[in-house]
């Protein structure tokens, strides 16, 4: 992410200013929003007439805001995205889902005043629509000049075995089949089990978080690498996929508009362009990608603790994930602020059975219990504080309203505050009556090394033997290209291409120094093409 004076000031819309935009003009049939010609994809001068936030957009959407020129145009834009949306669905693009955390600050530096599941509403949705047809058809352009070098993400098809948990829970907790043989059925049956849900239930939005555990992470790649039938995006239902829409979010974007800009013939393609760079640079981006998502899950841990620690919340409704008979966990969910954590079932039950998956039987106090995937239930959220942690971990604990013994789970290794991947970062007091959840903060999480990190780090490696330090990297001005000063290239994302240099092997003689000083200053001074 670019500093904020970039983002919300120099490089974003502002109402009536001028502003340099890469625009793509794609006509639509107002009926059945078919493209309509070829795109055009133009460096232009635009002039937003009003800067509206997703709230103001939906007012207007509903007709709650006064009826003027602007509130006409956003209810056009939407009605053409209802008819967009519905021929996704039609391809069998998924509509998923993922409790994501919201935080209102009183200032950048201050504790959270609230914290929240984030709500979408129908303009968010509209926004996506059009980011969405904008970014296929940059990808089919890019991918018609250049298909040796076009930056594509792909998103691939799961197997059916990792669709089984989605398949028994529904069944067992929802006594809904799932078919998972295509996206085009499974956004059917989806569509299907949850029209049978009341809206107000927190049961539908689950089924479809269940459906987004499912699925791996969407990844860049270089056209060239691999085969047609895997430039696909399942969850879109696209053929081809890129990004385009936000070059002051993501650098992939950045990465695009260049290509693109060279596809359209208004730059020309950087000389040094080539299959291996934009592979380079498409394993850069993944593994930046994964440690922005580390980095994600920590600042929620954190901001949770906070919150909590100030607004402790009393018999606050949850819903049940998961039932696990080996370990006898029970793992929650607390729609209203998206966080979920793992509670035990106390030893002191008796008549402990699980009948089906996913589900347990059992006596406590002379009453019998049985609980299940979907089933709702009261916790308690608070912070508890200790001599070693003072900041404290984040605590669910059985309301006093719900009779159901669980005992304290000890703290998890990673964070499970953010849901959004499959559940692959997830696992007691002596009395019963606690009750209580920690969810605990991530664990550090180990740097993960890119292809450049590697070559970077030998080069490093090889030079710490050098009697004489390496020559200063001159000082160079940002031009409109996107250049850098060379002492940030080492740090830019797929700027440069290091020499490859076996740490084993130790420069012993001046000319051998000599060279690998040229080559990485050589290295330095090469025009980045990201």
């Amino acid at each position: 992410m670019l500093p904020k004076k970039l983002t919300e000031r120099l490089c974003s819309l502002r109402p009536n200013v001028d502003r340099y935009a890469f625009s793509a003009f794609i006509t639509l049939d107002i009926h059945s929003a078919e493209i309509c010609g070829e795109p055009r994809f133009v460096k232009c001068i635009i002039r937003s007439r009003a800067a509206l936030t997703y709230h103001e957009a939906q007012l207007m959407i509903q007709g709650e805001s006064p009826n003027d020129e602007v509130a006409e145009s956003v209810r056009r834009l939407a009605k053409m995205a209802r008819i967009l949306r519905k021929n996704r669905m039609a391809r069998g693009a998924l509509t998923l889902a993922s409790p994501e955390v919201k935080f209102a600050l009183a200032n950048e530096s201050d504790t959270p005043t609230d914290v929240g599941a984030y709500q979408l509403v129908e303009a968010n949705t509209t926004v996506e629509e059009y980011m969405l047809l904008a970014n296929i058809c940059v990808a089919n352009k890019v991918l018609s000049v250049f298909p040796g070098l076009a930056l594509l993400r792909h998103h691939p098809e799961p197997p059916q075995e990792r669709f089984l948990p989605l398949k028994s829970k529904a069944s067992i907790g929802l006594n809904l089949e799932i078919n998972t043989t295509s996206n085009l059925h499974l956004a059917k049956s989806l569509d299907a089990a949850c029209s049978m849900i009341d809206p107000s239930n927190y049961s539908h939005k689950l089924l479809r978080c269940l459906a987004t555990w499912c699925m791996a992470p969407a990844r860049y790649f270089c056209a060239a690498d691999k085969p047609k039938n895997e430039w696909q995006h399942y969850g879109l239902a696209a053929q081809v996929y890129t990004h385009f829409t936000s070059p002051i979010r993501r650098y992939a974007d950045v990465v695009v508009h260049r290509l693109l800009a060279a596809a359209v013939g208004l730059e020309p393609l950087p000389t040094d362009v080539s299959r291996e760079l934009v592979a380079d640079i498409a394993a850069h981006l993944n593994h930046r990608s994964k440690a922005a998502q580390y980095a994600a899950r920590d600042s929620v841990a954190l901001y949770t603790r906070l919150y909590f620690k100030q607004n402790p919340q009393i018999g606050i409704e949850a819903i049940v994930v998961d039932v696990d008979p080996k370990s006898q966990i029970i793992t929650v969910l607390v729609p209203r602020f998206g966080i979920q954590g793992k509670l035990i079932i106390s030893s002191s039950i008796t008549n402990l059975s699980f009948p089906a998956p996913h589900s347990a039987s059992f006596l406590f106090q002379d009453k019998a219990f049985t609980l299940k995937v979907f089933d709702s239930l009261l916790v308690d959220v608070q912070v508890m504080s200790s001599d070693t942690n003072p900041l404290g971990e984040v605590v669910i604990s059985r309301s006093s309203s719900t009779a159901l013994p669980i005992y304290k789970v000890p703290p998890v290794q990673e964070s499970n505050l953010n849901i959004s991947d499959a559940q692959e970062d997830e696992p007691v007091s002596d009395n019963a009556e606690d009750c209580e959840l920690i969810i605990s903060p991530p664990a550090h999480q180990p740097p993960i090394e890119s292809p450049l990190d590697i070559k970077r780090r030998k080069v490093a490696a090889a030079l710490q033997h050098l009697p004489i330090a390496p020559v200063p990297a001159p000082q160079q001005q940002a031009n409109y290209h996107g250049q850098v000063p060379a002492q940030e290239m080492i740090e830019s994302p797929a700027a440069i291409r290091l020499p490859r240099i076996s740490p084993a092997v130790a420069p012993r003689s001046v000319e051998r120094r000599r060279k690998l000083e040229s080559a990485l200053e050589r290295a330095r001074k090469k025009r980045p093409c990201h």
